[in-house]
């Protein structure tokens, strides 16, 4: 990945291909989520979904992974109103590709997950025109109401944290989301 001269991350040149990420924000059996705005035309409008975005920078100067981790925070300080603390890429998986629709042209983003562990006490609240709230999630949410990319990220993360009961019943919502992000 590099930054376009748009300064947007891409993994080419291409419009269709950026670099993007989300926080795993995690206080005991809750974690951080946001729930995208009521947007025309846009496939993720009013589903759950991990704060973060598109990366972005101001030069080639930094490493990728360090402009990912600023871009993030930032995003992640606008969307929830919450001090992430340390974030650290998630060890125990790559990255995720997600696909959507942008004004009839097929996108595709390419999500690098980072982990935190905020201050649970921490009330969010948002201040970006792109989230109409933040709240503390409980584990597990309704797998149906979060946004494919991130419902991969969620059912990967949380996996091991299941019952049988759980994997059987969000297995189909795991599946389904996989086939939308290709």
């Amino acid at each position: 990945c590099s930054l376009q001269p748009d300064r947007f991350g891409a993994t080419s040149a291409s419009d269709a291909w950026r670099a993007g990420g989300v926080v795993f924000a995690r206080a005991d059996r809750r974690f951080l989520a946001v729930r995208k705005s009521l947007k025309e035309g846009y496939d993720f409008a009013g589903l759950w979904a991990l704060p973060g975005g598109m990366v972005r920078g101001q030069s080639d100067d930094e490493s990728f992974l360090s402009t990912s981790r600023k871009a993030l925070s930032d995003r992640f300080v606008a969307e929830t109103g919450v001090q992430p603390g340390p974030m650290a890429p998630a060890k125990i998986l790559g990255p995720v590709t997600t696909a959507y629709w942008v004004r009839g042209i097929r996108r595709y983003t390419v999500m690098t997950v980072f982990i935190s562990e905020p201050d649970g006490a921490q009330e969010p609240r948002t201040n970006d025109r792109s989230v109409s709230e933040a709240a503390w999630v409980e584990i597990l949410p309704d797998l149906s109401t979060v946004a494919p990319g991130n419902r991969l990220i969620l059912a990967h993360l949380l996996w091991s944290e299941l019952d049988e009961t759980q994997r059987a019943e969000v297995w189909p919502l795991v599946s389904a989301a996989h086939a939308e992000c290709v």
